[in-house]
């Protein structure tokens, strides 16, 4: 049995805990006792890190709560698609899945890697680049792959129809709560109606941005679609390291420069040039290339838009129609995301081979990252 579950179970969030209970102890050992010594929350009520103690030894794992379909989801990416394209060393593998007896969750079991994320690493410059080089795999080895297709079915669709129907559903959720909520706070009501002009100036550039995207269309692959630092794990081994990526929740079919502006944009702009450079270098090997840097500001200020108008919809479609008061609090909050949307590099005055040797230079006394 294990000890210390309550620990767990202290939040009425937590659905499914007595089938979590049930596979993490058939993992640890059908016939011992362990103690569950502590739990950290990686992520929200969804992601945490569960350390036992068993017979005076120590385990921990990494436990994740997921939809039904985002577990199918991600037991593709893990089990079946990143193994076919020869990149099963490059996730934590899937150890156990627990789904509870309703069918509204399932939970994930990985070994835990520790604290491992890039961000530990931002210094140096060879695992950075190795970070870089390992999404490029991905990208190129999926490019034209048999199961791109499956992929789409699957995943999201971050293609050309991203970024129109992005801002479209924003707006049509931020409509209704104009319309439906006649006693919102002034301040509520600003940012609504500031977030509506916004959003409608979007959309009114949505032929262009097409155009251009139409023009440079390039490699079309699997992109993880949510490239955030902390979602490269680097583990440690007596032999060096293995750089690993996790979270493929998001996981969909699109242009590499959706990936690329999702972690350029939070990158120091002092190294930026410099991973766009290692990243080219890499493609350039598999015969794929990316446009000029000015075409490249615009593809990625397209994809952040989306990105914003996107995941503003579930909080706008919240205050509509239960007027919680923290959906209005996160458009505050997103409205002032708008405001953060700047170039990713200057525009291109000098060659892109000057402002990289420009970038190298003022990035060896900073890290990567704000």
């Amino acid at each position: 049995m294990i000890e210390g579950m309550e620990l767990f179970t202290d939040t009425k969030e937590q659905t499914g805990i007595a089938e979590l209970q049930s596979l993490l102890q058939e993992l640890l050992g059908n016939h011992v006792t362990a103690r569950l010594q502590s739990k950290e929350m990686l992520l929200r009520s969804r992601v945490h890190r569960l350390v036992f103690e068993v017979n005076g030894d120590e385990r921990s794992f990494v436990v994740k709560r997921l939809t039904p379909s985002l577990s199918e989801l991600e037991r593709l990416v893990v089990e079946k698609w990143l193994p076919r394209a020869g990149l099963s060393d490059n996730s934590p593998p899937l150890i156990g899945a627990a789904a509870e007896r309703s069918g509204t969750c399932i939970w994930h079991v990985y070994e835990d890697i520790g604290e491992a994320s890039l961000r530990n690493y931002v210094h140096d410059d060879e695992i950075v680049r190795d970070a870089v080089k390992l999404i490029a795999r991905v990208h190129t080895r999926f490019a034209g792959h048999i199961l791109l297709g499956e992929c789409r079915m699957f995943g999201e669709d971050y293609g050309i129809n991203f970024f129109p129907s992005s801002v479209r559903n924003a707006m049509q959720a931020l409509e209704l709560v104009a319309r439906s909520v006649n006693d919102m706070r002034p301040s509520w009501k600003t940012v609504v109606d500031r977030l509506l002009q916004r959003l409608s100036q979007l959309y009114d550039t949505r032929h262009y941005r097409r155009q251009i995207m139409v023009e440079c269309k390039g490699m079309e692959t699997m992109v993880h679609g949510d490239l955030w630092i902390n979602n490269f794990l680097v583990k440690q081994k007596n032999t060096g390291y293995r750089m690993l990526l996790i979270d493929w929740d998001h996981v969909g079919v699109g242009p590499v420069h959706y990936d690329l502006s999702t972690l350029l944009i939070r990158v120091h702009q002092g190294k930026r040039l410099k991973m766009l450079h290692w990243y080219r270098e890499a493609i350039a090997a598999a015969n794929f290339q990316l446009p000029a840097i000015d075409t490249l500001n615009l593809l990625f200020e397209t994809e952040e838009y989306a990105r914003l108008a996107n995941a503003l919809i579930w909080p706008a479609v919240t205050a509509g129609d239960a007027r919680a008061e923290w959906a209005f609090e996160d458009l505050i909050k997103m409205d002032q995301w708008f405001d953060g949307v700047a170039p990713v590099f200057p525009s291109s005055g000098d060659s892109e081979s000057v402002n990289f040797d420009k970038a190298q230079q003022q990035g060896e006394s900073i890290g990567v990252y704000d």
